[in-house]
Order: structure tokens, then sequence, then C-alpha cells
């Protein structure tokens, strides 16, 4: 018996590998500009946020949502965690 090839006609976002603090994390490229312009915002302005901690909330939210790979979503997120975390004036 034959089977006929499935057709998923999903668009699959391309992945691209980023450095954050050491730890490589494979993100999605429709969202990698959003979190690398984020990084860039945190280290110019008063937060008392540091590479290493962006990592570890990178990698708390890929643990919650059970993926290996950053989606927009999780960017969303771990944006939205580090916002409350700037410094007093």
């Amino acid at each position: 018996m034959l089977t006929q090839p499935t057709l998923f006609l999903d668009t699959m976002n391309r992945q691209q590998k980023i450095t954050i603090s050491g730890v490589v994390f494979h993100v999605e490229e429709n969202c990698k500009k959003k979190l690398l312009d984020h990084v860039s915002f945190i280290r110019s302005q008063h937060y008392a946020i540091s590479d290493e901690r962006l990592a570890e909330l990178l990698l708390e939210q890929l643990k919650v949502d059970g993926s290996d790979v950053v989606c927009a979503k999780i960017v969303e997120e771990v944006i939205a965690k580090a916002k409350h975390l700037r410094k007093p004036d």
C-alpha cells in the first residue's frame, strides 16, 4: 500500500543562534531583532538586570513553555518581566 506524502502548509520561521552571557539560544528569525534591540536597550539604560539574568529569564521561560526555541511570545514575556527590574532613580 502506498501512502501519500503529507503536505504541511504552515509557515516555518527560520531559526538563528545567538549567545547571551555564554548561553546559546535558538531564536526564530522574526523575533531576533526585537530580542537584540531589548538587550541593547537594557545595556544603555539604568536597569538592574545583567546579561546573565536575561539569559536566566529566557531559560526559565523556555522551560515553562516546554520549548527549545525562543519565539515572539517568549520574548514578549521576558521583556515584560525585565521592565520591572529597573533601578530606582
